[in-house]
């Protein structure tokens, strides 16, 4: 078994003789595969803009490929927050107006023509508050910033789906409310620590949902940039090379009107 150097927890000693001219230890190569044993105060410490030999020189290029990745997730998270906002308006129910609903595409596609459904009014505005409570809980904890207990969670989001699945019963719309049973799953998942969609999946979910409902005012200039989209990212379609093509037509002058 290869010992590893002191200081060079990168480079194992060569199994080949040591020249003479060179001291035990100065003979050595470079194995990938041994882990590195820096401590995280020495790699905050090494300077990427001037790595010293061949291992800072690989953490470096590590470190920038991670930087660049986090960086790409903000600006694309960012984007279609603002894509969202300024086209795409939190619904209308009555007097009141939603705060949430860009948590959940159907609840949206639902309640955005709810006037049309013959349905109580009175109802649907006090669905509407009570489902934006549920939204703004799970979003609450998808981002981690839940400060209760998860059993206290749990009984607050049930006892709103309840209410919400009752009064879409009196409304006559039960199976269009089969989001509700997701929303509650999702909440349950995170609590307990299982992996769920982020915000900026659910958003990127919005911004999809968005894009296939409205039509670009310059039709050949959104051509552009989604043919641009497709050389950048390996993955078209998908939430982020949406959000970076809308980024760019919206900065190019364009926008977005309500299809037919």
């Amino acid at each position: 078994m290869k010992n590893e150097m002191l200081n060079y927890p990168n480079y194992v000693r060569n199994v080949a003789p040591v020249p003479a001219n060179q001291k035990d230890g100065e003979h050595r190569y470079y194995n990938p595969e041994v882990e590195e044993g820096w401590s995280d105060k020495y790699k905050k410490s090494i300077n990427c803009n001037n790595p010293k030999g061949f291992s800072q020189k690989a953490h470096c290029a590590g470190r920038k490929k991670r930087e660049t990745i986090m960086n790409l997730k903000s600006l694309i998270q960012q984007t279609i927050k603002e894509v969202l906002a300024e086209n795409e308006k939190e619904t209308k129910v009555g007097n009141y107006e939603t705060k949430y609903f860009h948590m959940c595409p159907g609840a949206k596609g639902l309640f955005d023509g709810i006037e049309d459904k013959d349905v109580n009014m009175d109802i649907a505005e006090r669905s509407a508050m009570l489902q934006d409570a549920l939204f703004f809980i799970e979003k609450h904890i998808l981002e981690d910033d839940e400060t209760g207990s998860p059993e206290g969670y749990m009984l607050v989001a049930n006892n709103l789906a309840t209410n919400i699945m009752a009064m879409a019963k009196m409304m006559g719309l039960e199976k269009e409310h089969h989001y509700i049973q997701g929303h509650i799953d999702t909440i349950k998942k995170a609590l307990s620590g299982e992996d769920t969609k982020s915000t900026a999946d659910k958003l990127g979910e919005s911004l999809n949902l968005f894009l296939e409902k409205n039509v670009p005012t310059n039709p050949s200039k959104w051509s552009y940039y989604k043919s641009q989209a497709k050389k950048k990212f390996d993955v078209y379609p998908s939430a982020y090379a949406n959000a970076w093509a809308a980024k760019q037509y919206k900065a190019a002058g364009g926008s977005w009107k309500k299809g037919k």
